[in-house]
This record gives C-alpha cells, structure tokens and sequence, in this order.
C-alpha cells in the first residue's frame, strides 16, 4: 500500500510541476485540451525533476523528497504571485488612463459527459484494461534484462545511495539519464530502494504518451478514430513488453510520436502554439535516449521543409517561433554532450562504434541485404507488432493524392527517414552485425510505431470522410 502510494506521488508531482509552470510562464502553450495538458506537463515535469536530480549529485546537494519539491513550490508560489501583481497594475494602469476595464466572466462550470457511441465505449473499456494490465505487471515483475538491469536499475540504484556518484565509472556513463533517475525519483518519494515500485515509474509515459497521443490525433481525425489508433499503439506487445521490462524505447517512442503529431497539427492549423509544443516534446526526447536528438531534428526539418513547400508565406510570427523552436528542439541534446564532454564520460556507444568511414566501407549489398532479411523476419512477428506494419502501406497507397497534405505527408517521410536512420546504424555499426540486430533491432523499430498508427488512422479517416486539403493560416 505504502509503494502504491508512493509510485502514485511520483505520477502525480511531475504532472503537476510541469503544468504549473507551463501555466504560469507561457500561458497560451496551455490554451488545448486538458489531455494534451497534461501530456506536455508530465513530460516536462519528468525531465524537470531527473535534471534537477542529476544537478544535485553534481554539486553533492542532499536529496531527499522535500529537498526536490520544496524548491518547485517556491518557484510556481512566486511566479502566481508574480503573474497576479502584473494583472492587478495593469487593471490599475487601464483604469487610471480611463479606459474601460472588463473584467474575465466565468459561468458556473458545468460538466457535461461527451456523447459516446458504443464503440467508443467499447474502446475505453479496452484502454481501462490495458492501464490495468499495464499497472500491475509493471509493478508485481522485478527487473530483469541486461539493459534494463546495467544501464538504468543498476544506476537509478547508485544515484539514489550516492549523494555524488562517481559519473565515469557508471556503466555506459554518457547514456542520457531520465530514465535511471525516473526511478531514483521513485525512490526518493518512497524512501527506500524497491526495483519493482520504482519500475513502476514506467506506467507514467504509458499514460501521458497515451494521452497526448488521442488528443492530437483526435484533432486531426475524429474522437473514434483517435481511441481505436490509441488502443492499438498501448495494445502492441512491443511497446507494453518493452514498457513492463523497464526499457526506454517505448518511453521515448511514447513522447516522439505525439511531438510529431503536433508538428502535423501545426501544418494544418498553422498555430504557432502547436509548433512550439512540438518542438519542446522532440526536445525533450534526447534526454531519455541517444537516439533522440537525431529523431527529433530529422523530424523537425521535414516539418519545415513541408511548411516552405506548402505556403511560402512567412509571418512575424514564425519568424519568432521557428527560432525559439529550432532552440527548443536541440537544447536538451546540447546541454548533454556539453555535460558528457566537460565530464570526459565518453562516447554513447564506445569509442569509433559509428563512424561516417565505417559507412563507407561496409555499404554493401550483402550487408544491406542481411539488415533488411532481420528487417522482414521482424515485421512478420504477428504477436509482437499485430499488423501494423503491412497496413500502414496499405493505408499510405490507397490513396496518393492524399499524401500531398501536409500531416499525411509529414507522417509518410518522417516514417521512411526513421527507417533509413536505422538503416544507417546498422550500416555504420562497429559491432558484429547478427548480434547487433538480434540486439537492437526491434527496439529502434519501436520508435517508428506511433507515427504508423497515426498515418493510417489520419489516412483512413480522409478516406472515409473525404475531408479536404487544409493549408496553414499563418
């Protein structure tokens, strides 16, 4: 009861820490769904939080639970405080000048329940059961696997007795840590180390990845559309398994594919704010895994080649934005490898691992051809992936013309991109190549599967419905 209670803490504070200060610092991000709220809070809390306690065995500052919340209730206490002085002298300020002052009516807040269908029904039962599922597996299963053990238990357990652990000799010390100190977070909520309670940490972006997720998509498509997409994404063995065993693919997969979703949206809509909330979300991937940083600045760059391509005007605004994205986007990767560098941890993955020369050398069709056989064996594990991957063809061909859009199209090549980034590694790698692919293969493959769920269902629902081509505003 007392883990239960503890692991719910630690849902609950970074959700409310990142939206708070989302709130409070840049209101008009917040102007969404409360689902895509809390989506872009929790995330941003999480990271928030791993950073804050990675800067305190920095600077060997004592952690404990009040020692990581205490300075956030200051911050957000302030920045209210802050926020209410500037409206109450502006009121002042408008009033003295005498101009009318009209102040915000708010209604009685009613609330109204959403009218479902029954297959909407249907499939909030079958969300409930797989949050059910995903909760008591997570927590009643001890950590096992070699990554899951050496690369985050092993130093989530360090952190948490360590009050400055020593960086260079952590296994693979120049790995991102959110992940490890995800759970270190746990820990400290609990006061005491427990594998299974802090492992628990990963229903977290099983939650929030699920939100966001619905709640763009639902944006771009319709409400049942949207839970049937969200239903199959958290469904799929690859995600749930990788997510239940304490591994990082599907964590970082469950913040990138609604990061991308959003960059759609902001091609359709043209909101600056959709921008922006991309841009955090894709930022924010580098500092749950390597592979972030190149995920999330290929995605990034295809949006605004779309964006060029699909209306050549260029507003103030996005001269603005674009900038203040493009930081967002690289801020976390940066800061990082600046940290790894001024650390002396190393390469990610070990010295001359990858390398542009490798490439050269080994691109050839037999070794292609092996990837792309591992490739193939893959794809057709049915009680791994469903079929997701020979319907999202399926769904991209059965109608071309609607490729041409701007959030089909960005789905289609972020999808092929992704899928020659693996290509690359697999190429480039130092490793030998048939344990590297029986190794990694399928979790690189994961981070590719939210973005093959939202192109068919935005494909299949313009077919179904015949909506037309939408061009940003701005």
């Amino acid at each position: 009861m007392i883990g239960f209670l503890a692991l719910a803490l630690a849902m609950a504070v970074p959700v409310g820490i990142g939206w708070g200060l989302l709130r409070l610092a840049a209101p008009p991000m917040m102007r969404r769904e409360p689902l895509e709220q809390i989506f872009l809070g929790g995330f941003l809390g999480l990271t928030l939080l791993t950073a804050q306690i990675f800067v305190y065995s920095l600077l060997d500052v004592p952690r404990s639970f009040w020692s990581l919340v205490v300075p956030w209730v200051i911050v957000l206490g302030a920045a209210g405080v802050a926020r209410l002085y500037v409206r109450q002298v502006g009121y002042a300020r408008r009033k003295r000048s005498g101009r009318k002052v009209r102040l915000p009516q708010r209604g009685p807040w009613r609330f109204s329940w959403p009218r479902l269908n029954a297959v909407d029904v249907v499939l909030l039962v079958v969300l409930a059961v797989e949050l059910f599922w995903i909760v008591t597996t997570t927590v009643n299963e001890l950590v096992w696997g070699w990554d899951t053990m050496v690369n985050w238990a092993r130093k989530a357990k360090i952190f948490y007795f360590e009050a400055q652990p020593d960086f260079r000799a952590l296994p693979l010390p120049a790995y991102p840590l959110c992940v490890p100190l995800a759970q270190t977070w746990v820990f400290h909520c609990l006061g005491a180390w427990n594998d299974a309670v802090g492992k628990g940490i990963f229903v977290l972006p099983f939650v929030l990845g699920g939100c966001g997720f619905y709640a763009v998509l639902k944006s771009l498509t319709h409400r049942t559309w949207a839970l049937a997409a969200t239903a199959a994404l958290l469904a799929t063995p690859r995600i749930f398994l990788n997510l239940t065993e304490g591994y990082a693919d599907a964590f970082l997969a469950l913040l990138y594919g609604p990061g991308v979703l959003l960059l759609c949206r902001w091609l359709v809509r043209g909101h600056w704010s959709d921008l922006l909330a991309g841009a955090l979300c894709l930022g924010m991937t580098a500092w749950v895994k390597a592979e972030g940083l190149p995920l999330a600045a290929t995605a990034f760059v295809i949006a605004l080649a779309i964006r060029l391509i699909v209306s050549r005007r260029w507003s103030r605004e996005l001269s603005v934005a674009v900038p203040i994205a493009l930081v967002l986007v690289l801020l976390a990767g940066i800061a990082w490898q600046l940290v790894v560098h001024e650390l002396k941890l190393g390469e990610v993955h070990g010295k001359g691992v990858y390398s542009f020369g490798n490439f050269s050398k080994q691109f050839t069709a037999e070794r292609v051809g092996m990837i792309a056989q591992h490739f193939w064996r893959e794809v057709r594990l049915f009680n791994f992936w469903g079929i997701v991957w020979f319907v999202w063809p399926v769904a991209a061909l059965v109608s071309v013309r609607r490729l041409v859009r701007p959030a089909s199209a960005l789905l289609v090549v972020a999808i092929l991109a992704d899928l020659l980034l693996i290509l690359v590694i697999f190429v480039t790698t130092g490793y030998d190549l048939e344990w590297h692919l029986g190794t990694a293969l399928e979790r690189l493959m994961i981070n590719v599967v939210p973005l093959l769920f939202a192109l068919t269902a935005v494909q299949a629902y313009g077919l179904f419905r015949g909506a037309p081509a939408t061009r940003p505003t701005d």
